[in-house]
């Protein structure tokens, strides 16, 4: 067996390790130092876009809100408008109703008023419904008798009747107290 001898000196193995140690640490911590700053890096701006984000959703949040609350808001109006409506609606029905079931008394009184001659004076002349009721006095029955035939012969008056009430003789002068009762169509 031979044996080799190494001419060339050479540092042993172990001090070749130990001058790389300190290279081979020292590049392993300065990368470990860049992963992290790199990674805390990352970190704080997913932070800020996040903390954006939030903002966003915070005011998209509140914008909601003063939406969701005109909305409300306009509901309510609309509700209101709603009723007013109905309200509205059941105010033209009554009046149309009651338009309906007025009875126009102008044109009844004109006829009685020209019929009447000067010797008859009426007191009191009422309408209740299609109902009427004319309370007066004359001088004459001719004239009385004059006026219901007038009014009968009228095509807005039917059921026309006259009652003497009372009767007075009094000196020259002849005083009828009458009721006429008169239907209108």
């Amino acid at each position: 067996m031979q044996k080799r001898v190494n001419l060339i000196p050479q540092q042993p193995l172990a001090d070749k390790i130990k001058a790389i140690i300190p290279v081979v640490m020292l590049t392993l911590g300065l990368l470990i130092v860049l992963f992290f700053s790199f990674r805390v890096q990352g970190l704080n701006d997913e932070l800020v876009r996040l903390t954006k984000q939030i903002d966003q959703a915070e005011h998209l949040a509140v914008e909601l809100r003063t939406q969701k609350d005109k909305i409300n808001l306009n509901q309510t109006r609309l509700a209101n408008r709603k009723k007013e409506k109905e309200q509205r609606h059941a105010l033209v029905t009554t009046l149309a109703k009651l338009k309906g079931s007025k009875h126009h008394f102008a044109q009844p009184i004109a006829i009685i008023a020209q019929s009447l001659p000067p010797t008859i004076r009426c007191q009191s002349l009422n309408f209740t419904g299609k109902s009427g009721i004319m309370t007066g006095t004359a001088l004459d029955y001719d004239d009385l008798t004059q006026v219901v035939i007038i009014l009968q012969t009228q095509p807005l008056f039917t059921q026309v009747d006259l009652t003497v009430t009372d009767r007075d003789n009094n000196q020259e002068l002849e005083r009828i107290a009458f009721t006429i009762t008169m239907q209108l169509t």
